[in-house]
């Protein structure tokens, strides 16, 4: 903190820019109490992934992996309720096993994509905290 001369800073201690005095000053309180953002910018994003053997949880990551060694009926599980949308990725190799999706998944032309040999990149969204997936290849064939 030396490096932008902040006094009275415990560590740990959030820093905020004062615009009416042009300096850094510790924050009181909560950064995020009674925010209303209606976008977010950041200089880095780090999603969660996780490996499943079928259930997509939504409450533990917003990517998934998983290697087919049988069949498989995918399903989801605590889908946030959010204001607006909630997507995740799967990171799939079948392995020529059969895939049954998950309920309420619609694809375009209402076609379940035909999974290649390799690894297949799978994006899932809904609007309606999981009611309705849109789901659609990102890639084929990965490597």
């Amino acid at each position: 903190l030396a490096d932008v001369n902040v006094a009275g800073v415990t560590d740990g201690q959030t820093i905020i820019w004062d615009d009416t005095n042009s300096e850094w000053i510790p924050l009181a309180g909560n950064l995020f109490l009674d925010v209303e953002a209606t976008s977010v910018k950041s200089d880095s994003f780090v999603e969660t992934h996780s490996v499943t053997t079928g259930v997509i949880d939504c409450a533990v990551s917003n990517i998934f992996s998983a290697v087919l060694t049988a069949p498989v009926t995918l399903s989801f599980t605590n889908v946030p309720a959010v204001d607006g949308a909630y997507a995740c990725t799967l990171d799939l190799t079948a392995a020529g096993n059969a895939v049954t999706w998950p309920a309420g998944v619609v694809w375009p032309t209402a076609t379940p994509p035909a999974l290649s040999a390799g690894r297949d990149v799978i994006v899932f969204f809904t609007r309606d905290a999981g009611t309705t997936w849109n789901g659609f290849v990102a890639g084929q064939e990965m490597g």
